[in-house]
């Protein structure tokens, strides 16, 4: 996997972030039919960080720590964990390693051969968004594919793409909605909240026909309290 490209933008005092992650490169087992196995092989399982309770957090997977000062708004690298039993995830605040520095605990179980992102979000009350099952392949013909994973606590919003809104509800918060269709080339994507129609961030990718992608917006805590910016993530 090649180093992700990241360009920033800031908007207002205000922070949201969005992240646009290119799936290409995965190996998804079974999903092109809806079919996931758990036959006891392997999963491959990334984590998002989304969560603004603390700064950097530790992430451990049935006691073994994966992953060490996890910083806001950081994609992990891929880590294998085993197929078709329930593991262990807990998120440590890395300056509190303490009972009240602890973020979230959840056990999950993966399917076969197939590839997660896990996003922790929240504030006061943390947790994981459900499991995002990824998939490389755009299931649509000659178009790319944008999944929204709405992180945040509170902005309730739409995406347009160059201008056309490509989510057919509203992004609720804390959710990860279904693919949608998107045309290949360049795109500005912006996220506008639903109620005042604010650009909560805007930004410009290139996007390729038959790949997917996942759209992050999430809160973003830094010294000067919440803000908002805008962050690109290309992982092929």
């Amino acid at each position: 996997m090649t180093h992700p490209f990241i360009s920033r933008s800031t908007l207002s005092s205000s922070w949201v972030a969005l992240f646009v992650v290119a799936l290409s490169g995965l190996f998804v087992a079974g999903c092109a039919d809806g079919v996931v196995t758990f036959t006891g092989g392997s999963s491959s399982v990334r984590i998002f960080n989304a969560q603004t309770k603390t700064v950097g957090m530790h992430v451990e997977i049935d006691s073994i720590r994966r992953f060490v000062n996890l910083a806001p708004g950081q994609l992990t690298e891929f880590t294998s964990v085993t197929s078709g039993v329930f593991h262990i995830f807990k998120c440590q605040s890395a300056s509190d390693s303490s009972i009240g520095g602890l973020i979230v605990t959840q056990r999950y179980m993966f399917g076969d051969g197939a590839a997660y992102t896990m996003v922790v979000r929240g504030s006061t009350i943390t947790d994981f968004i459900k499991p995002i099952l990824d998939s490389a392949d755009s299931p649509f013909p000659a178009k790319a594919a944008v999944r929204i994973i709405n992180a945040t606590d509170t902005t309730y919003c739409d995406v347009y793409a160059n201008g056309t809104k490509i989510n057919s509800i509203v992004a609720e918060v804390q959710s990860a909605g279904r693919l949608f269709p998107v045309d290949a080339g360049t795109v500005v994507f912006e996220t506008r909240d639903v109620y005042n129609s604010t650009v909560v961030s805007r930004d410009t990718m290139t996007i390729e026909s038959g790949h997917s992608y996942h759209l992050f917006v999430y809160d973003n805590r830094e010294a000067s309290g919440i803000q908002r910016k805008v962050n690109i993530i290309s992982l092929h």
